[in-house]
């Protein structure tokens, strides 16, 4: 069954198997999320006020899982905005992971690794749209999960028209995602468009 992290991986990267340039900082806060999201369903992290807790270090035998769950279990306890802004840094392999669990399901494949250059891991074309069809209608907890990180990353328009957002943004909150990740991933895509928007007018 594929992961929250590989399904956000499949929505995030474009056709040439990168993370779209202009949604590269929120794909990966995306994906930070995706994974604590996950551990949280399967007992490994609980959240208390805005600090994630390692209740249960057991590996969940999900590489794109196991990594993060060793680095959170190997450091001291820290905030999830914390984790967002070091995850990508403290467990390079989470998109590696991730992107591999995909070719092994045949929904990717991938291209090497070149100097300078990152694997990358083209999606099928076909399973994204059947990901993107089933996310639009958000029937399941899968889709409103990935409606809510989507939202918390400000791409939620590329889902749902604005009528469409204002009825689904209600549906969103109530715990579908934990507020500790939710409000973290906000927090850092914010500080991330407003650095880049500094960068952009000190550069002329």
């Amino acid at each position: 069954m594929r992961t929250l992290p590989e399904a956000w991986m499949l929505l995030a990267m474009g056709p040439d198997g990168r993370f779209r340039a202009w949604w590269s900082h929120g794909a990966w806060y995306g994906l930070v999320g995706a994974a604590l999201i996950e551990l949280e369903r399967r007992g490994r992290v609980r959240f208390e006020g805005p600090r994630v807790l390692v209740a249960d270090g057991t590996p969940t035998g999900e590489p794109a899982l196991d990594g993060a769950l060793a680095t959170l279990a190997a450091s001291r306890p820290r905030s999830a905005s914390a984790w967002v802004a070091k995850l990508p840094y403290a467990a390079p392999d989470l998109r590696l992971a991730a992107g591999r669990a995909l070719v092994a399901r045949g929904e990717a494949r991938e291209e090497p690794a070149r100097f300078l250059r990152a694997a990358r891991f083209p999606p099928d074309a076909r399973v994204v749209a059947a990901l993107r069809e089933s996310v639009r209608a958000a029937r399941d907890p899968e889709a409103l999960a990935l409606l809510a990180l989507a939202d918390a990353v400000g791409w939620l328009s590329d889902f749902a028209s604005w009528r469409e957002r204002r009825a689904l943004r209600p549906r969103l909150g109530g715990g579908v995602v934990p507020s500790a990740v939710e409000d973290a991933i906000r927090a850092a895509n914010d500080g991330a468009a407003v650095a880049a928007l500094a960068a952009t007018y000190a550069g002329g």
